[in-house]
């Protein structure tokens, strides 16, 4: 359909420096001011927060991963992105193959 999913390579030494120096910056930020904005969120906004934070931790294990479970994430959000249940049989099938059970 188009749509266009960027993978980094955590492998090249570019990107590695990259990962790296954003999370120097990110170990830096203040921390006293993000606990303080935490009290003062209500539960259904650390609920939110918390969603939005697994959501993009699962979106980066589907990227940068190798093994089966990043190869299961991306079907998933592919199964998301498809219109109907047919696609979604038709790339269940394609990725796994017939060893899913009728």
């Amino acid at each position: 359909d188009g749509t266009t999913i960027e993978t980094i390579d955590p492998n090249d030494p570019s990107v590695s420096k990259m990962l790296q120096d954003e999370l120097r910056k990110s170990e830096h930020t203040d921390t006293r001011r993000q606990e303080e904005q935490l009290r003062s969120m209500t539960v259904q906004e650390k609920m939110l927060l918390l969603l939005k934070l697994l959501r993009d931790r699962v979106k980066v294990e589907a990227v940068i991963g190798n093994d089966a479970h990043a190869r299961n994430l991306r079907l998933l959000a592919y199964c998301l992105k498809a219109g109907n249940d047919e696609e979604r049989q038709t790339l269940i099938k394609d990725v796994m193959g017939n060893s899913l059970d009728a």
